[in-house]
């Protein structure tokens, strides 16, 4: 009798959990879903590859660090991948991440390559991983790009209180993802996708730019820029 209460109580509950009626942020958030492609799709996804050019800049506007990688992402089961030079020539490191950990191998020595492996993951999939279990999200209402832009903004915050926190930025009338500022104590970085493109039935950004800003998106210099092409999705 004890089991058949038990499940009686689950079903209520998942019942109620499915009649519970979407927020404000939930319903713009899948609206931008399906404009990018849809989740029915996405999901149906076993692996995107793409080369991703970096620019890194230091605050005096001079060149840091530039890459030029191959990242490929299996993610159907278990995600698995990796990232490597794609000059096949010069392949002096690569970063293979499986069973949820990361290495990175470089010069025959190994260290830590996780973070690098989730971020390329997580920003490639957005705005689909927006509506991941365990992530608060808030509508904040209507604001402007550049001041001409109507763009619904929606807060993401990942539960832990060292965790970074997301603003994202919708088109208000096609829902496309537009920018993102991210809060990384101490610093915020203002992400804008200047170049989106349809790639294998999903919306890419192609190009993006990042720059150190305030919490009110105040440029103060360059920090980043991002180029994306031999997109493959399959």
């Amino acid at each position: 009798m004890k089991w058949i209460i038990y499940v009686c109580v689950l079903s209520f509950l998942f019942a109620c959990e499915l009649d519970k009626p979407k927020t404000e942020a939930e319903r713009i958030v899948e609206a931008s879903i399906k404009a990018h492609g849809g989740l029915a799709y996405w999901k149906s996804l076993e692996t995107i590859q793409f080369r991703k050019k970096t620019w890194l800049f230091h605050e005096d506007n001079s060149l840091e660090k530039y890459s030029d990688e191959l990242h490929t992402l299996h993610q159907q089961d278990t995600l698995h991948g990796e990232i490597v030079p794609y000059d096949e020539s010069a392949q002096n490191y690569k970063i293979q991440f499986a069973n949820g950990k990361g290495e990175k191998v470089s010069d025959g020595k190994s260290s830590d390559g996780t973070n690098a492996f989730l971020a390329s993951h997580f920003v490639v999939n957005q705005p689909f991983k927006i509506l991941d279990p365990g992530v608060e999200l808030s509508y904040l209402g209507v604001d402007t790009l550049d001041g001409r832009q109507a763009v619904d903004v929606v807060k993401a915050f990942y539960g832990e209180e060292d965790d970074d926190v997301w603003w994202f930025y919708f088109d208000q009338d096609s829902h496309v993802l537009l920018a993102t500022l991210i809060y990384h104590a101490p610093t915020y970085a203002f992400v804008v996708n200047e170049e989106i493109q349809e790639v294998d039935g999903l919306l890419w950004n192609t190009r993006r730019m990042t720059y150190c800003t305030d919490s009110l998106r105040n440029v103060q210099y360059i920090r980043a820029k991002f180029e994306y092409s031999e997109i493959r999705c399959k």
